[in-house]
C-alpha cells in the first residue's frame, strides 16, 4: 500500500475487503480454536514441516539458556529501577519474583534438559494464537494456516516447541480489560488431545523420511510398536520441557515491565507462569 503502490505499479484487487485502513485476508486464531481436532492436526503439520528446514546458522541447542541467562541478568540489573517504576499494589507481586531462587531453577532446568535427549530441530519457539493465521478464503485448512512472527526461531529441542504450544493452549491474550489476559487452566491439553497432535506431527515427519513399508505382519507389528514408543517418549519430553516454557515467559514477562509500553500486567503474568513453573516441576518430581 502507500508509497509502494506507486513506485512499482501495484495495487490490492478490487475484491479485497479492508478494515482500519489494512487489507484483512487473515485473522489469528482464538485460543479456544488451537482445541479443534481438524486446527490442532494442522498445526502439528505445519510444525512439523518447519522442524524440517535445513538453515545455514548455528544448530547449537542453546537458545533456551542463552535467552534466559540474558534475561535474568537485565532483571537483577535493573531491580532498582523496576522497583522504582513499580505500583505499591505491584511491588508485592515483584518482590516476591526477585526473591525466587531462579538461578538454582535454572541449574535444574539444564540438568533435566540435556538428560532428555530431545533431537535438535529448527524450531519456531513462539506458536501461540497470535502467530498462527488463518485466511479468509476458500481451500484446505492445511494451505489456509500460516505461522507468522518468527522473532524467536532457532535450533531448539523439538520437545520445547511442542511443550511451549500446549502450554499456549491456557492463555488468552485478547483481554481488552486488565489484567489484558486470561487463564483457563482447564484448556491444557488431554492426552487424548496431545497424542492428536503428536500422531499428526510424527506422520508429517515420516512423510519425508524414506522408510521401507512392512512386508509381513511382524514387520508391521514392530513398526507399531517403534511408533507407540515416540508417542510416549514425546509426552514425556512435552512434560520435562513445559518447564522451559514457563521458566522463558516468566522471565521475557519481567523484562518487559521494565521496558515495554504496551498495556498488559507483566508482572503479574509472570508470577502466573513462575507459579506454572512450579506446579510442573512437583508433576514431574511427585508424578502428580
Amino acid at each position: 500500500g502507500g508509497l509502494s503502490n506507486t513506485l512499482y505499479l501495484c495495487s490490492l484487487p478490487s475484491s479485497t475487503v479492508i478494515l482500519n485502513n489494512e487489507p484483512r485476508q487473515s485473522r489469528c486464531l482464538h485460543v479456544g480454536e488451537l482445541g479443534d481436532p481438524a486446527i490442532s492436526a494442522v498445526i502439528a503439520k505445519k510444525m512439523a514441516a518447519v522442524h524440517q528446514l535445513q538453515l545455514p546458522i548455528s544448530k547449537t541447542p542453546g537458545w533456551i539458556f542463552d535467552m534466559t541467562s540474558r534475561w535474568l541478568h537485565h532483571v537483577r540489573a535493573n531491580s532498582e529501577h523496576l522497583t522504582a517504576h513499580t505500583s505499591k499494589r505491584d511491588n508485592a507481586v515483584l518482590q516476591t519474583l526477585l526473591e525466587c531462587d531462579i538461578e538454582g531453577e535454572l541449574q535444574y532446568l539444564q540438568d533435566l534438559l540435556c538428560k532428555a535427549e530431545s533431537p535438535v530441530v529448527f524450531c519456531h519457539n513462539d506458536v501461540q494464537e497470535g502467530n498462527v493465521l488463518l485466511r479468509d478464503e476458500k481451500g484446505p485448512l492445511i494451505d489456509r494456516l500460516v505461522f507468522i512472527d518468527f522473532e524467536y526461531c532457532s535450533y531448539n529441542y523439538r520437545g520445547f516447541d511442542l511443550a511451549n504450544h500446549f502450554c499456549e493452549w491456557r492463555y488468552d491474550y485478547k483481554v481488552t480489560t486488565a489484567p489484558f489476559y486470561k487463564v483457563y487452566m482447564e484448556r491444557y491439553p488431554s492426552r487424548k488431545q496431545q497424542l492428536l497432535f503428536i500422531r499428526s506431527y510424527l506422520a508429517e515427519m515420516q512423510a519425508n523420511t524414506a522408510n521401507e513399508q512392512a512386508s509381513d505382519e511382524s514387520s508391521a507389528a514392530a513398526a507399531a510398536a517403534a511408533a507407540e514408543e515416540e508417542e510416549e517418549r514425546l509426552l514425556v519430553e512435552v512434560k520435562k520441557f513445559s518447564l522451559a516454557s514457563q521458566m522463558i515467559w516468566t522471565l521475557w514477562s519481567l523484562v518487559q515491565a521494565d521496558i515495554a509500553k504496551i498495556e498488559f500486567d507483566y508482572l503479574r503474568y509472570a508470577l502466573e507462569r513462575w507459579r506454572q513453573y512450579q506446579r510442573d516441576k512437583r508433576v514431574i518430581e511427585t508424578g502428580r
